[in-house]
């Protein structure tokens, strides 16, 4: 486990990894977790806030109860055992970390607020 403190350089570190993990208590939208996705690694996160959203259970990464290091310790022991399931979940990863990309996502709060404006003027 390293502590890296504030880095620019987020991808040629990840590239070193073989998953993250994040045992967060709280978290609203998280960019580390799709950081690490976009560069291939299946992240296992407690089911919390944002990551919930961002991880898909089983695909891309695990989810775990918070406060539940155990199975966080099980998953995480069982990927690194794993090299396949760990590649499989890390392409799939890196895929639906595309989907959370800025253009698609201004794209979808244009539609948004176009249909807002729509619904209002009628």
């Amino acid at each position: 486990v390293r502590f890296w403190g504030l880095r620019r350089d987020v991808a040629p570190i990840l590239a070193q990894a073989h998953l993250l993990l994040m045992t967060s208590l709280f978290e609203s939208f998280c960019l580390a977790a799709l950081e690490a996705m976009a560069c291939g690694l299946p992240v296992l996160a407690t089911n919390v806030g944002g990551l919930a959203e961002v991880v898909v259970d089983g695909l891309t990464g695990f989810l775990f109860p918070v406060g539940d290091l155990a199975s966080a310790i099980d998953l995480a022991v069982g990927l690194l055992s794993d090299p396949v399931r760990r590649q499989t979940m890390g392409k799939a990863a890196a895929i639906r970390a595309r989907g959370f990309g800025q253009k698609r996502i201004v794209t979808a709060y244009e539609k948004l607020y176009s249909r807002l404006l729509c619904n209002r003027s009628q």
